[in-house]
């Protein structure tokens, strides 16, 4: 009975407090079309509030997001400082990655330049950082006024979250020079909330993580990295696949480009060639389904999208068997390369009387596996 009781008050509460909340809504909307000019409806009046509303909370998310890469780029200066390094702006050979074209008027710079710049130091940056063999000799003592490794971290996570919007761009976007973040006004022109990096740019940022994670500053950062690049590699597979049309086919090749940047790291090649295997597999048992149901027919779209990951499949094994032969581990090599094969074998399976060209090329990556097993 009193467990009764007190459900039922905390239901009157619970009604009580809404009443209240909504009564404050009304009264606030009362106020607000008091004030409405003369000339517009109360409807007009009031979308003219509400687009004003987003509009400043657009701008104060961009303010904000300029003020986090000022403070970021001081920092950056304080540890080229502290390492000796000369800043970017002072290298004569070190050209803008997104120069800005010259105008004639001082207009005031565009919110998406100032972000371009933003990205290329934060870049440049994570490149100098990289070149250096150890943080060892320059650690922290007390008297030193920044945290090296907290602003290594801050710029790779910024810089993996440009990586991730360009990746997005690329998949849903046409036009690459809209970010995937944007809004629309009531005048049909866009809110850019956050700039994502240009496609022909976004293959160095890729890049430059790949050099950062190999190198000896790269055991400090792998954690945030691999899974990243992993997630990323997944991402990718997918979206190649799914890709339609004869205009995708420049954006299939930049997706492959990516994968393949992403798999060109010692750490990462063979989960790389494993997450594409995997989708090829996939991939083999559609087309395994389809030899035994007469009534369906091939996506031409997948079909020929999947000589993409073929192609991506095969760089990445030809690196495997260069530079990284001689200093692998030769069990651990063995087992992933018996991996590689096994996935390669199974994809086979059933398909060669219908699918000819693409059990052809199978047997080519098999191949390559196979000539790297008796290598080692």
């Amino acid at each position: 009975m009193k467990n009764s009781n007190n459900a039922m008050e905390s239901d009157d509460v619970t009604k009580e407090i809404h009443n209240y909340a909504s009564a404050i809504k009304i009264t606030a909307a009362k106020n607000i079309l008091s004030k409405k000019p003369p000339g517009l409806t109360t409807r007009q009046y009031a979308k003219l509030v509400c687009d004003q509303y987003r509009t400043n909370q657009t701008n104060w998310k961009e303010r904000n997001q300029q003020l986090e890469d000022e403070v970021l780029q001081l920092q950056q200066n304080l540890i080229y400082k502290q390492l000796s390094i000369t800043p970017p702006s002072q290298v004569g050979e070190e050209e803008l990655i997104f120069p800005t074209p010259p105008c004639s008027s001082e207009t005031r710079p565009h919110e998406s330049d100032k972000n371009e710049i933003a990205i290329e130091q934060n870049l440049v940056f994570l490149k100098n950082i990289s070149s250096l063999k150890s943080l060892g000799e320059v650690q922290l003592s007390s008297t030193n006024t920044i945290n090296i490794d907290s602003v290594i971290k801050s710029s790779l996570l910024k810089h993996l979250s440009t990586i991730r919007r360009g990746i997005d761009q690329i998949i849903i976007f046409d036009d690459d020079t809209i970010s995937p973040n944007t809004s629309s006004r009531s005048d049909n022109s866009t809110i850019v909330n956050c700039y994502a990096v240009k496609n022909k740019y976004l293959l160095k940022c890729v890049e430059t993580v790949v050099r950062l994670l190999d190198s000896p500053l790269g055991k400090k950062l792998q954690d945030d990295v691999m899974s990243f690049a992993l997630e990323s590699a997944d991402t990718l597979c997918s979206a190649i696949l799914i890709k339609d049309g004869l205009q995708q086919f420049s954006k299939i090749e930049d997706l492959s480009r990516l994968l393949i940047a992403i798999g060109s790291s010692k750490k990462l090649k063979v989960n790389v060639i494993l997450k594409i295997l995997k989708h090829i597999t996939k991939y083999s048992e559609v087309l395994r389904h389809l030899t035994s149901n007469t009534h369906q027919l091939v996506e031409p779209s997948k079909y020929e999208n999947v000589y993409y990951l073929f192609w991506a499949c095969e760089d990445l094994l030809r690196r495997l068997g260069g530079v990284d032969r001689a200093s692998a581990n030769t069990d651990l090599k063995k087992q992933q390369l018996t991996q590689i094969s096994s996935l390669l074998n199974s994809s086979l399976l059933h398909l060669s009387d219908n699918f000819q060209l693409y059990v052809c090329y199978l047997w080519r990556l098999l191949g390559f596996v196979n000539c790297l097993l008796r290598g080692l």
